[in-house]
Parts: structure tokens; C-alpha cells; sequence
């Protein structure tokens, strides 16, 4: 079942005269099938909002209650939704009792044509209105189905009524409650201890009651923004911190932390020689040590510029024989200037 769409038009008429008006469609496209069935052709066509709370059952009981007045007195079915469209003040239960009144001319039942409106008529209204068809008095169906829905609205506004002095006075009680447990025990605790007087056992209770909810609440309170703080950082992690879910992301981290550790190393100590024990840290990593030493060759000064190549090299001759992890170390043995 398609939902329907509020929709207002403006038009000519074959007589050329202006004509416009509000009606519930399934989309633009029937509604202009619709007004060239009409002989009217549409200068303007405009989608407008549904205002929710005026589907109200107090409205749906009352339009039920004049139909049946109406059909008592000797209207037809659609005569009567007719006139109710004319008569009613907001422009959505106009289109509708119109829309109704066109289906019902077209020889749909008017139980079958309150189906489509579920949001406006429950249920309850279909199986009355299809009894009354069925029966013969559809009038009398349509009397006591809204006398039920009165009686029904009289009993909710009581219970509703009848419930709100008790849940003032629990409100209050828990206040008083509140203040005792807060205010007034503390100082009764202050003027014993003063004393040296013990505070009798069920105050003991009470105050030990009272600290046991304050700590649960504090802590429901501290896990709670514990869960907000957490959250709202999620969103605010730099994408470089967001790079280590992905294998390349975390491969250019470490190469960037490793190239960090070599510039490091250098600027402290000054001499070449330092360099083997960094690069074994370094190799502790499971880097490529091509890719690593390739990485950080252009990120040093002049003095790691001119060497990290020959490093490169040197790793590439001590790994060529066995590419299974042994140590670029042995390769440079052979560079001993590095």
C-alpha cells in the first residue's frame, strides 16, 4: 500500500477559468493524469507539508459522528463527506474527505476506502463501518462507534488526572528524601562526632544507604561521560594515527619512526660507526631494509645523504645470498668506509 501525498494545484479549466485545490495523490505523475482527466490543464503544481497532529482521534470520532448525522437525516454516503470537506477548516482533512467521497462515487465501499488511512482511522473504525454495511445500519454503527470513542477519551483524561496528584506527591517525597539524606543527616553526624557520641544503628544505615547511591550514581555518571569522551575523540583521531588499520599505512609509519631514530642517532653522535647498532635496532622492525634505508636516505643531512646509499648497497650485497632474513650487517663488511 502506497503512501499518499499531499498535493495543491492551480489550473484552467476547458472554460478557461482559474480553479485550484488541495488533494492526496500517490505522486505528481498521477496527479496530472488526473487533472487532464478533468479537461484542466495545470499551471502550477506544489507539494506540501502533512501536519501529523491533526490526526487526532478526537477529530476522526467527531467527522464519524456528523456523517452519521448526516446519513441519518437523509444524505447520501458521499453527499454527506461532501459537505464535511466544505465545512471543515484545515485544507489535509478536506483533501481527504474528498478523496473519500471520489472513491466511494467510483464504487469502492467506504470500509475498503478507510484502509488506505490507518494513520486517520484504526481499525476499529473499518470493522464498524463494514458491519454497518453489511447490516443495513450503517448510521447506527457509525452513533455507537463514536460514542465508544468518547466514552474511551472521557476515561483516559480521568486516569490521567487521577494519576497526577501521586505522581506529584512521590515527587515531593523524593525530594524531602533527597534533602534528608544530604543535608540534614550530615549535620546530626557532626553534632554526635562533636560528642564523641555514637550515631545510633539505623542512622548508621541510612547514611550507609545513602553513600553506597551516591558512589553508584558517581560512577554511573563518570561511565557515562567516560563513553561521550570516548566517542567524541573517536572522531577527532588524525588521519596519520588512522593509517596503522591498513598494512601500508602501518609499513610508512614505521619507515617514517625508523628514518626519525636514524637522523637521531646522527645529529648525537656525530661519527659513522654509531650507524650499525641504530640499523640493527632498526631491523628489529621486519622492514625491508631496501625500503627502509631507500626511505630515509632523503630525510637526513648532507653527511646521511652521501652515505645511506652506499648502506643500501651494502644491505643489498649481504642479503643476495639468502633472502630468507639474514642481516645486511654482513654486507657491509665489505664497505668498511660506512
Amino acid at each position: 500500500m502506497s503512501v499518499k501525498q499531499l498535493w495543491r494545484w492551480q489550473g484552467v479549466n476547458d472554460k478557461g477559468q482559474l480553479e485550484q485545490d488541495v488533494v492526496w495523490v500517490d505522486n505528481r505523475l498521477a496527479l496530472i493524469i488526473t487533472l487532464q482527466h478533468q479537461r484542466i490543464m495545470p499551471l502550477r503544481i506544489k507539494r506540501i507539508g502533512v501536519n501529523a497532529a491533526l490526526w487526532k482521534e478526537e477529530q476522526s470520532a467527531e467527522i464519524i459522528h456528523q456523517l452519521a448525522t448526516l446519513i441519518h437525516a437523509g444524505l447520501t454516503l458521499s453527499e454527506g463527506l461532501e459537505l464535511l470537506a466544505k465545512q471543515h477548516p484545515h485544507r489535509q482533512w478536506q483533501a481527504l474527505l474528498r478523496t473519500l467521497a471520489h472513491e466511494l462515487e467510483q464504487g469502492v465501499p467506504f470500509s475498503s476506502a478507510l484502509v488506505s488511512w490507518p494513520q486517520v482511522f484504526p481499525p476499529l473504525y473499518q470493522t464498524m463501518i463494514r458491519t454497518g454495511e453489511l447490516t443495513g445500519k450503517l448510521a447506527d454503527c457509525c452513533f455507537e462507534l463514536a460514542r465508544q470513542q468518547k466514552a474511551q477519551r472521557q476515561i483516559t483524561v480521568s486516569v490521567k488526572k487521577a494519576l497526577r496528584y501521586p505522581a506529584i506527591i512521590l515527587t515531593m517525597a523524593a525530594l524531602v528524601v533527597f534533602a534528608m539524606l544530604h543535608f540534614v543527616l550530615p549535620e546530626f553526624a557532626a553534632i554526635y562526632r562533636s560528642f564523641n557520641t555514637p550515631l545510633p544503628l539505623l542512622t548508621r544505615g541510612i547514611i550507609a544507604i545513602a553513600i553506597i547511591c551516591d558512589s553508584a550514581m558517581g560512577c554511573a555518571i563518570i561511565c557515562d561521560s567516560a563513553m561521550g569522551v570516548g566517542m567524541g575523540l573517536a572522531h577527532l583521531v588524525p588521519d596519520d594515527a588512522r593509517c596503522y588499520r591498513s598494512p601500508q599505512g602501518k609499513t610508512k609509519a614505521v619507515l617514517a619512526s625508523a628514518a626519525a631514530a636514524s637522523s637521531a642517532t646522527a645529529s648525537r653522535y656525530g661519527s659513522p660507526d654509531k650507524r650499525p647498532e641504530t640499523s640493527a635496532n632498526i631491523h628489529r622492525t621486519g622492514i625491508n631494509p631496501k625500503r627502509r634505508y631507500s626511505f630515509s636516505s632523503g630525510t637526513g643531512k648532507r653527511y646521511r645523504e652521501s652515505r645511506l646509499p652506499l648502506l643500501v648497497t651494502a644491505f643489498n650485497a649481504g642479503t643476495s645470498g639468502d633472502r630468507r632474513g639474514q642481516s645486511g650487517l654482513v654486507g657491509a663488511k665489505k664497505y668498511p668506509g660506512i
